[in-house]
């Protein structure tokens, strides 16, 4: 597990929501407010595929929603190096993933060069990725 809350809070969440949803359905169990209509298995069946079509689609629109927001704030505000660049949109294009490609390759070589996974800052130094 990473040390950092942020890097795992996926994990945290789902035993929370198991914790939550075993205390839910054992007070269910042993002390009902309702006679059934449906049975059990099949509501908790479905209340279950509604939460995970729901975590799948919130997941999606913010890793969608966050990034395209952001660079359109940047356009808007001409913030960044590339908006100030006299440079064709498709070159941009290629700059701006070649930086992050290798923004990506640099937190690889810095997490597999290191034993505690990359979560001090030892790691992230100069010095120690050039060794």
């Amino acid at each position: 597990m990473d040390g950092f809350i942020g890097q795992s809070d996926g994990l945290y969440r789902l035993v929370i929501f198991v914790g939550v949803f075993q205390l839910m359905a054992a007070i269910e169990l042993f002390s009902p407010r309702r006679r059934l209509s449906v049975s059990k298995a099949r509501r908790w069946l479905t209340n279950l595929g509604i939460a995970g079509v729901d975590t799948v689609v919130l997941r999606a629109m913010a890793a969608l929603a966050v990034p395209v927001a952001a660079a359109l704030y940047a356009k808007e505000h001409q913030l960044g190096l590339l908006n100030h660049a006299d440079l064709p949109f498709w070159l941009r294009v290629v700059v701006a993933l070649l930086v992050l490609d290798l923004a990506i390759w640099a937190q690889h070589l810095a997490h597999t060069r290191c034993r505690c996974s990359g979560a001090c800052m030892r790691c992230i130094t100069p010095t120690a990725m050039s060794t």
